[in-house]
């Protein structure tokens, strides 16, 4: 199937120029990935605004709500003997830990 249009054919061969028609091109296929994402399901790119990533970890850390109530409870209950130990935090600790605990806090009994 021959492409539709050619990119390399509408680059006059000026940077600013050139880069501000692939913008609009970017822009474009941007708009139609939201309007038809089915279009982009099996497409071997992708396009994302630039540093969507980056917004995305920045969200994520902002909706943290911390650790849960376990987790909490368990270093709570072992602060003083890091505190007058520090490497006691990383020395291993049996994952029987008290019923229902949250799988955060028994992770943090193995250190």
């Amino acid at each position: 199937m021959a492409p539709l249009l050619s990119l390399r054919g509408a680059l006059v061969g000026d940077n600013v120029e050139d880069c501000d028609r692939i913008s609009t091109i970017l822009l474009e296929l941007y708009e139609l990935k939201q309007e038809r994402p089915s279009l982009f399901q099996k497409g071997l790119y992708t396009i994302k605004e630039r540093a969507a990533n980056k917004h995305a970890r920045f969200q994520r850390m902002l909706d943290f709500q911390g650790p849960e109530t376990g987790t909490m409870e368990l270093l709570q209950a072992h602060k003083d003997e890091c505190m007058s130990k520090p490497s006691a935090f990383w020395n291993y600790a049996p994952l029987l830990g008290p019923v229902g605990l949250e799988l955060q806090a028994r992770i943090v009994m193995c250190y």
